[in-house]
């Protein structure tokens, strides 16, 4: 599934570009999950981490492949998505 993964590549470093331009303390990520068709891809387990805090917190994402993972900590993550017969 390199698509997948090229789609979640761009968007990360893009999500960093626009943390990295604002001055707030909390932020959210959010994104949607979707296959190499555009399809969305339901219920799919994205973890969010930092490893420099210690940080690590998972949503599912809804009906229609999307997610929020509110509160953040200024920092940067890595978002790592699970989803059945897909590759991570």
């Amino acid at each position: 599934m390199g698509s997948l993964a090229r789609f979640l590549s761009i968007f990360i470093m893009t999500m960093a570009l626009g943390s990295a331009l604002c001055w707030a303390q909390d932020s959210s990520i959010t994104g949607s999950v979707r296959d190499a068709s555009g399809a969305a891809i339901p219920h799919a387990t994205v973890t969010i981490t930092n490893n420099q805090q210690a940080f690590a917190r998972s949503v599912l994402t809804n009906d229609s492949g999307d997610y929020l993972v509110p509160g953040l900590p200024a920092g940067t993550y890595n978002i790592n998505v699970k989803a059945e017969g897909f590759q991570q």
